[in-house]
Order: structure tokens, then C-alpha cells, then sequence
């Protein structure tokens, strides 16, 4: 029994029982070595009863191997593993070496979400996760996304303090653990000590030990021994992590050299099981009995095939005291019990036959290396990084040793670790002689550039490369120069872009079918971006053109943006929608993430506005879920334009979380975004000086970069209107005078309508205008754009005293409002309906509750034939989820059955989400 943790296992109960409920949730226990993290999760596994226990446990040495934590948690219920949908199972038994299927990261994390629900389908399921801090990234990346989501299911991992961050923790509740009272440490100690320990050096031993339980019971341990009372220092202030050191230190040294050696062996390979660390000993000529005098002395337990330390200081030790020597030997012997090639089992092997060398050998370097690009396919980075770079220690000759670190740079860049990437290829540039890899390293350690330092030096490198190789390979001088274009993009000079994606253009006879695209792509959305439409469209098309014959997917999402500025829908959705369902089934959530973003751009300027807030929802989510900042400040900023055009209030505090992003990542162009945010949700608002305020400051920032196509994010219109609505009329003319403008010299049809309505906003006679402006909407899917002209042209006809005529535009405008969730604009249209006289009929009630945002996308599916297993591969769910959200959506419709379902769907308009 716990001793003075009562509120904790309180904690821990409350927690078993939601999963036992039905419900999800994830308790994440902090605290230093030794304060009783393992003790808690150990009662918890003993009080979750009938619950399905789930447990993993991470060890230092296995950090860097790609989903080792996955693969121990997961291991007793991989037999569900055929109820996962093809891809998603494929990508599993991939991550943990049980094939030689591709595995896309993403997918894993997808794949574990749904094996966990499968599992909890059967009985309520209790995962305990113990030293995360050393469980690889990889996994944890997995588990953090599955344990958001899995439901039936209760989650408790346990870390050191320091390292919670990395578990994104602050998304989790947190259980920080301190010390125990003197009275919990008395009776603890009382309980344990070999002989009765009086009060007063009870007291020494809570002061000494500040309460940590396991520090208290190893120093009441050795002071209760009179030989060696006082030699553990209870007087000094030491640290709880200190004393359980001195503690363990004297535990080791009353142990038999062979039992040392014994444990020495076992901290090495306490990953490869029982069976390989005994072939090991005999190997070393260790006696059969060195092992069971250390589980004798408390230092070892074995259980299911593995050999476990007490506590990881002890491991840790061990191995230190080992001396090199002896450790070397270790790993030698453990390579030797375990199989070459292709497998968890050979990457281990790999690792110790590393740990064994000491001067370069090629032949132990080559092994290594073919398990980091095992690694590297598993999308296990941060292995591939320490294995390619391990590899290349022990190469050699130069040459291969500039391959090796060359990878090692790349699998660390790719693993989000960009600085050290740049190290390495510091390190590998003087030892390369081949022309190709020379200039691949150029062109990485530029692109590392523009992660790390400037984007505009990072622009100017890309173009001295090209300059470079752009006579021996013009495929890559190609490449090169559009990254330089695109990144003058993102630094905010379109001249400078123009520059280089016209050079780029120029190398095109030379360059392959997809980098072609890439140019031409790059070309036409700097053209189009500078308000060259007629040149820059037909390259966007043929762009669009090239990735629908040849099916290609991956850099649809950029191509389909430009489409958006242009207007052009159509094209837009049609290279979207097959990403979005590849992205889906295969579980690539970096380009669901980010073709998302765009579709709910896409979704709100056609005015399927709950659409669009479902999808820059989800790629919020998905981009916080997978630690995609960058894609995470986008998305932000979208669902930000998107609230603040529902009226919703989060809006502006996504805005704010965008920009603080962007700050930290030097993504000046959110600002654009965030700041166009802000000012439609002060001019929803009935606050239009602070609109033009917010509105002013991003015409300024475009302006800086040299953009001249109207549109972009659709500000103009509303800095415009603001003007007139503050009053602010000269303003207001100038920037209708520029729009007018831009609209004649790109043809751009939103600028032309939006341009046609402020002049009749601003006209003596402003009927013409007015009729012009919907007439041109007539032949453009914009909703909202269409309501709008017709409440502006409805509040000048009331205030000329028309009111007849003002009512049906009005009227009009309300409904189109209502019908897309613009509740603010709605209520604005109401109000100026009901100064024109008009009694308003009291609507139908709403329904006691709506659906959320998660909920009509899972009704949707459903009534369009989805089976539940279907939805929760697209939704990224368990089927058991999805169950229990079809039983809410049930009940808030009174439907009950899927037919019924649909029909309601049909029947009920969508509301903002």
C-alpha cells in the first residue's frame, strides 16, 4: 500500500472511472527520480481491475530507436492490428520492423489510435507509460496523438520534470509529484527499516531526503545499519537524486565482482530480453549464479523475458562503473547472441557492434548504416541522424565518410533538428569530392539558411548555386532558383521573386518533367502575386494540368492556393479533393494539415462556411497534434479569418497565437493574415475606425513586398467599407480608386464586383452601381459577397426613404447571411430591416443543441453510406468513438437509424460549427 498519496490515487481512481464511463483522458505524472512515479502507476494497474493494461516502459539507450516504445506498448494486441484500415496497418507493421512496407509517420500515429480503440472496444483499456523521458520520439509522437483522441481508454505516463515539454504536456493535466510529510515518510521508513528507527533520526531522515519516498527508504536502509550509520551524510543539504546515488553506489559495492560485471551486462542489452543477455554471459564466461545474486540484492527483477533494474539511476550506474573496457566487451558479446540483418533484432546488433568499436572499420560502419536507412524509411529521424552519424566515426575513407554525415544531416534536418543538421554538414564539406554531392550540400545548407537565419540570405544562396551548377545541371540549377523565388516570397519582395523564377524559366529545356512544374508553378504565382494574371495563370494551369495527368499529388495544395487568388474554384477544388482523400487513407497528416488550410480557404470564399471552419479546425489540431509550428501558425491564421467572419470570439485569440508563432519562426507574412482577421471581426462588430486602423497597417505591409493582385485575402473590401462606415470618405475614394484600378488591369472578377458596391456605397447616385455589382454576381458562386452588396445597397435605399425596395434587399441579405452562419452580419441585416419598419417573425426555435464541428462531419459521412470503421480512418478516430458521437448525433437530431439520418441532413441547414 501507497503511503501519503491518497489524493493522487483519488486522482488516478477518477481517471479509471471516465474511461470505464465510456470517456477518454490522459493523466501525465511528474516529479524527480524516486518520488514514486513508478509506485503510482503499479497501483494503478492493480486498482484498474477488469480494465485491459497496457505498459511500456523507456530505457536511455533504446531513446534513439524508431518506435521501440510503440512496439512494447502494442506487442499483446498486435493480433487486432487486421482491423486497421490497410494503409494505417501496412505503416504499423512497417514502424516496428514486422515488414517492409513504406511507413509514412503520420499513418503510425493513426495506425496506434486505432489499434488502441479496437482494443478498448473490448474491454475498458489502461495504458501506463513509465520513464517517457527516454522513450523515442517517434513513439511518443504517436501515443500523444492517439491518447488525445482514444476514448474507453485511460492514459497515465510518467516523466522526469525536465523533459515534459516534449510530451506537448501542457495539452495533457498534469499530476506533479512532490516529497511526502515527515508523518508519511515516518511511517514508510518505520515499515522498512531493519531495526525501530527513533523520531528524532526519522526526522533527519525526512529533512535529508526532502520527502522523497525511495531516497528515504534506501538512507533509512543503510543508517539503520550501525556500520554505516552517518556515512551517508545526513547532515548535508544533498539533493534526493544524490543520496539515492550514494545509496545505490554502496548497494554495487557490496556486490561480487562477477554479479558487477553481471549487471554491467544487463544495463547494455536490457532491451534484447532475457534469453540474449544470458547467450551474452556465456559468451563472457560469466557463472550461471552472478545474475541471481543481483536479484537477490534488489537490483534486478526478471519478468516476461526481460531483465529490469530497480530504478534507472541503478542501470545507469552499473554501467558506468563498468569501466570502457568491460562495456566494450558487454556490447561485443550482445552483438554476437543477436541475428544479422533486417529487424528489430539486427538494428540492435548494429547499435552494439558500434558501442564495441573503437577504430574505423568498415565493415561495422556499413552495418550501421544500412540500419539508419532502415530508420530513416521508418521515419525514425532522430535514430537515422545518431546511426548515419555513429557510421560515419567509424568510416575510413573520407569519401564515404561526406555520404555518411551528408545523410546524418538530412535525417536530423527532416527530424526537426535543423542546427545540428548544419554542423553536420559543416563537418562534411571539406571531406567531399564528388561535384554532386558538393552541390547537394550547397543547396541543403540553404535551405537551412532560411530555417535558421535569413530568408533573404537564404534567397541569395539559392541563386549563387544555381549560378553555379546551372551550366552542368540544369535540372537542379532549375530547382534551385525556384526555392530562391519562393523563398523572396516568404522574405516579401516579389521583384526580387520575379527575377529568379524568370532565370529558372530560362533552364527549362534542360530540366526534368517535375521540376518543369515546379517552375512553372513558381512563376506563375509570382506573376500572378504582381498582378500579371494573363501571364501567370496559363503557367498555373499547365501546372494543374501536369498533376492531374500524371496523377502526381504532392504539391497540389500550392497550386490550388494561386487558383484560389485567381477565382478559379473549380480548377482549385479539383486538384484539392485528391489530395484530401490520399492524405486520409494513407494517414499523411503533414499534407493533410496543410491541404486542409487551403480547402477551408476555398470553402469560405464559396460560402460554405461551416465547411470551412470544420477544416481549418481539424488542420489546427492535426498541426498541434503533430508538432507541425510552422503549418500550425497557417492554420491558426486561417480558422482565425474564418471565426472572425462567423462572429465567433476565439477568433481574435487565434490571431494572437498565430502571430506569436510567426514571430518565433520569422513568418512575416501571417501578419497579413492575422491582421485581416482582426479587422473583419471590428467591422462584423459595428466597429469600423478600428478596422480601418488594422486594415491600414496590412495594405501597408503588402505593399512593401510588391504585390499588386487585389484579393489575396480579400481585406481590400473591407478596409474600404470601414472607411465609408467611419466616415473616413477620402479614405474610402483612394482605396476604391486603386481597386478600380487593379480590377481593370487583371480582370480579377471579386475586385470588379466589390469595387462596383463600395462606389455605391460612396455615389450620390447609387443605384447603377449597386445594379452593376449584382448583376456581377450572378455569374460568381460568393454568397457572402452577394449578401453583402445587397445589405449595403439596402441600408442606402432605407436612408433615401425607400423602404419598400430596402426591405427586399434586405430580407435578402438576411437569409444569404443566415444560411452561411454570418451571425453578425445576420443580425446587422435584422436590425436595419427593422428600422425600415418591417416586424420581424419570430424564426422556428433552434434545436436544443447542434451539432459540433466533429459531429456533422461524422454525420455527413455517415449518411452518405460511410461505415463506421470508414469514418474513423477519415476522421482519424476509433470506431468506438464514432459510436459514440453517432449516438449523440442520434439523439440531438431524434433520428434513429442512418436512413432517417440523411434525410434529417438534407432538411436542416448547417450551422457555423
Amino acid at each position: 500500500m501507497l503511503v501519503g498519496r491518497e489524493a493522487e490515487l483519488d486522482r488516478i481512481d477518477a481517471v479509471l472511472a471516465g474511461a470505464r464511463a465510456g470517456g477518454g483522458a490522459v493523466l501525465v505524472l511528474t516529479g524527480e527520480p524516486g518520488v514514486g512515479k513508478s509506485a503510482l502507476l503499479e497501483a494503478a494497474a492493480g486498482r484498474g481491475g477488469d480494465m485491459r493494461l497496457l505498459r511500456a516502459a523507456g530505457a536511455e539507450h533504446e531513446a534513439e530507436l524508431p518506435f521501440s516504445g510503440i512496439h512494447e506498448l502494442l506487442h499483446p494486441v498486435l493480433g487486432l492490428i487486421g482491423e486497421l484500415p490497410a494503409p494505417q496497418a501496412g505503416a504499423l507493421r512497417g514502424a516496428l520492423a514486422m515488414s517492409d512496407e513504406p511507413v509514412e509517420r503520420f499513418a503510425v500515429s493513426a495506425a496506434v489510435l486505432g489499434l488502441l480503440g479496437a482494443a478498448a472496444a473490448e474491454a475498458p483499456l489502461l495504458v501506463c507509460v513509465d520513464d517517457a523521458q527516454w522513450i523515442d520520439s517517434a513513439s511518443l509522437e504517436a501515443l500523444g496523438f492517439a491518447a488525445r483522441r482514444v476514448r474507453r481508454a485511460a492514459v497515465l505516463i510518467a516523466f522526469r520534470d525536465e523533459v515534459v515539454p516534449s510530451f506537448r504536456a501542457s495539452r495533457f493535466e498534469l499530476l506533479a509529484l512532490g516529497g511526502l510529510a515527515q508523518e508519511a515518510i515516518a511511517a514508510l521508513v518505520g515499515g522498512a527499516a531493519e531495526r525501530p528507527l527513533s523520531s528524532n533520526l526519522v526526522t533527519r531522515v525526512a529533512r535529508a531526503t526532502q520527502g522523497n519516498p525511495l531516497a528515504a527508504l534506501e538512507v533509512a536502509a543503510a543508517v539503520s545499519d550501525s556500520r554505516l550509520a552517518g556515512r551517508i551524510g545526513l547532515g548535508e543539504p544533498l539533493p534526493p537524486g544524490r543520496l539515492i546515488s550514494h545509496a545505490f553506489e554502496r548497494r554495487l559495492g557490496e556486490l561480487s565482482e562477477p554479479a558487477r560485471r553481471a549487471l554491467a551486462l544487463a544495463a547494455a542489452g536490457e532491451s534484447d530480453g532475457a534469453h540474449v543477455i544470458l547467450d551474452a554471459a556465456q559468451r563472457l564466461g560469466l557463472p550461471a549464479d552472478a545474475f541471481a545474486e543481483a536479484e537477490r540484492a534488489g537490483a534486478l527483477a526478471v519478468a516476461e523475458d526481460r531483465l529490469r533494474f530497480r530504478h534507472p539511476l541503478l542501470r545507469s550506474l552499473a554501467y558506468a562503473r563498468a569501466g570502457a573496457e568491460q562495456r566494450r566487451a558487454a556490447h561485443a558479446a550482445l552483438a554476437a547472441a543477436l541475428p544479422a540483418g533486417p529487424g528489430t533484432a539486427g538494428e540492435r546488433r548494429a547499435w552494439h557492434l558500434a558501442a564495441a568499436t573503437v577504430a574505423p572499420d568498415e565493415g561495422v560502419a556499413a552495418t550501421l548504416a544500412a540500419a539508419a536507412e532502415r530508420f530513416a524509411q521508418r521515419t525514425g529521424y532522430h535514430a537515422a541522424a545518431y546511426a548515419y552519424e555513429r557510421a560515419a566515426e567509424l568510416t575510413p575513407a573520407a569519401p564515404r565518410r561526406a555520404e555518411r554525415l551528408v545523410a546524418a544531416a538530412e535525417a536530423s534536418r527532416l527530424g526537426g533538428r535543423p542546427a545540428h543538421a548544419r554542423e553536420l554538414l559543416m563537418d562534411a564539406a571539406p571531406l567531399v569530392q564528388d561535384v554532386a554531392l558538393r552541390d547537394e550540400v550547397a543547396l541543403k545548407d540553404a535551405m537551412l539558411e532560411a530555417w535558421l537565419g535569413s530568408v533573404a540570405v537564404a534567397a541569395e544562396r539559392y541563386a549563387a548555386i544555381a549560378e553555379d551548377v546551372m551550366e552542368r545541371d540544369p535540372d537542379r540549377g532549375a530547382y534551385a532558383l525556384s526555392l530562391a523565388a519562393g523563398t523572396w516570397i516568404a522574405a516579401g519582395d516579389t521583384g526580387a521573386a520575379l527575377v529568379s523564377a524568370r532565370r529558372a524559366a530560362g533552364l527549362l529545356p534542360g530540366a526534368s518533367e517535375a521540376t518543369a512544374c515546379t517552375v512553372r508553378e513558381t512563376l506563375g504565382t509570382v506573376l500572378v502575386l504582381r498582378g500579371e494574371p494573363a501571364e501567370g495563370a496559363p503557367l498555373l494551369r499547365e501546372a494543374a494540368a501536369w498533376f492531374e495527368r500524371e496523377g502526381e499529388l504532392p504539391g497540389r495544395d500550392y497550386v490550388a492556393q494561386a487558383l484560389l487568388w485567381l477565382g478559379d474554384h473549380e480548377l482549385a477544388r479539383r486538384l484539392l479533393d485528391p489530395l484530401l482523400v490520399h492524405a486520409d487513407q494513407v494517414g499523411d497528416i503533414r499534407a493533410l494539415t496543410s491541404a486542409l488550410e487551403v480547402h477551408a480557404q476555398l470553402e469560405l470564399r464559396t460560402g460554405c462556411w461551416r465547411e470551412a471552419h470544420a477544416a481549418a479546425a481539424e488542420s489546427v489540431r492535426l498541426s498541434e497534434d503533430t508538432g507541425l509550428t510552422v503549418q500550425l501558425a497557417y492554420s491558426l491564421a486561417v480558422l482565425a479569418i474564418v471565426e472572425a467572419a462567423l462572429g465567433e470570439p476565439a477568433a481574435v485569440a487565434h490571431a494572437t497565437e498565430a502571430d506569436e508563432i510567426a514571430a518565433r519562426n520569422r513568418l512575416t507574412v501571417i501578419a497579413e493574415y492575422t491582421g485581416a482577421a482582426r479587422g473583419h471581426a471590428a467591422l462584423a462588430a459595428g466597429r469600423p475606425t478600428d478596422a480601418v486602423a488594422e486594415l491600414t497597417e496590412v495594405a501597408r505591409r503588402v505593399d512593401r513586398t510588391g504585390r499588386r493582385l487585389p484579393g489575396v485575402l480579400q481585406w481590400e473590401a473591407d478596409l474600404l467599407e470601414a472607411a465609408v462606415r467611419a466616415e473616413q470618405t477620402d479614405t474610402a475614394r483612394r482605396g476604391l480608386a486603386e481597386l478600380d484600378r487593379a480590377a481593370i488591369e487583371t480582370g480579377h472578377a471579386w475586385a470588379t464586383v466589390v469595387a462596383a458596391r463600395i462606389a455605391g456605397m460612396l455615389a450620390d447616385e447609387h443605384r447603377p452601381h449597386f445594379e452593376t455589382a449584382l448583376r456581377l454576381h450572378e455569374t460568381a458562386a460568393a454568397p457572402f459577397e452577394a449578401a453583402r452588396t445587397r445589405f449595403c445597397f439596402g441600408q442606402r435605399l432605407r436612408r433615401d426613404g425607400a423602404r419598400i425596395e430596402a426591405r427586399e434587399q434586405l430580407r435578402a441579405a438576411a437569409e444569404g447571411f443566415r444560411a452561411i452562419g454570418a451571425k453578425p452580419w445576420t443580425e446587422a441585416a435584422e436590425r436595419e430591416l427593422g428600422a425600415t419598419g418591417e416586424r420581424l417573425r419570430r424564426r422556428a426555435p433552434e434545436a436544443p443543441e447542434e451539432l459540433t464541428t466533429q459531429e456533422r462531419a461524422i454525420a455527413e459521412l455517415v449518411a452518405a453510406g460511410a461505415s463506421n470503421k470508414d469514418v474513423a480512418a477519415e476522421l482519424f478516430l476509433s470506431p468506438k468513438t464514432v459510436e459514440a458521437h453517432l449516438t449523440r448525433i442520434y439523439r440531438k437530431l431524434g433520428v434513429n437509424s442512418r436512413t432517417q439520418l440523411a434525410r434529417q441532413l438534407e432538411r436542416t441547414p448547417a450551422g457555423p460549427g
